[in-house]
């Protein structure tokens, strides 16, 4: 099939499904994320078996909201969240996003899976770094700025306040020994 190389190339793990719900293929993204045996795991059915946890309801409207979208018309998009178990048995947030490709006579729904918690750990991250960055240009200003000494060390400390996380912050002078 001609989708393979490119479904191969994205990041997110991504299945490619018939109109009947049969799997199609599963990129290298979506082995490495979940348990996946092609060839137990080869329709929605047994993949939804796989990857939610028994006692999780989502199994059955995981099952019911991607046979109803494989009968859909063609510009069909649906997102949603669920709870799903990946390849380290631990239960996830995940993110579902379902769309129609229509090849010819064929109609395929392309199926993306993203793992939330990662996308949202990053985030945090990237924020913590952002925040950091601000707080050192400002801070450098500051020193640029500065025609005392003592200027300096109220413009820190507000620094350190409002871009370092911190509640309260001061600087003192130690005490020169005589």
């Amino acid at each position: 099939m001609t989708y393979n190389l490119l479904l191969n190339v994205l990041p997110l793990a991504t299945i490619l499904c018939d109109e009947l719900g049969t799997i199609n293929y599963a990129n290298k993204a979506f082995k490495s994320l979940f348990n996946y045996d092609e060839n137990s795991i080869v329709n929605i059915n047994k993949l939804a078996q796989s990857l939610f946890p028994e006692s999780n309801p989502h199994n059955t409207q995981f099952i019911n909201i991607l046979q109803q979208q494989l009968r859909l018309s063609e510009n069909q998009y649906l997102s949603f969240d669920v709870d799903m178990r990946l390849k380290d048995n631990l239960i996830h947030k995940v993110q579902i996003c379902v769309a129609t490709l229509v090849d010819n006579e064929s109609k395929f729904k392309i199926i993306f899976f993203n793992n939330i918690i990662d996308y949202q750990i990053t985030k945090f991250k990237l924020e913590k770094i952002t925040k950091l960055y601000k707080a050192i240009s400002h801070i450098n200003q500051a020193i640029v700025k500065v025609e005392s000494e003592e200027s300096l060390f109220p413009l820190v400390c507000k620094m350190a306040v409002d871009y370092g996380g911190m509640t309260l912050a001061t600087v003192r002078k130690k005490k020169s020994q005589q």
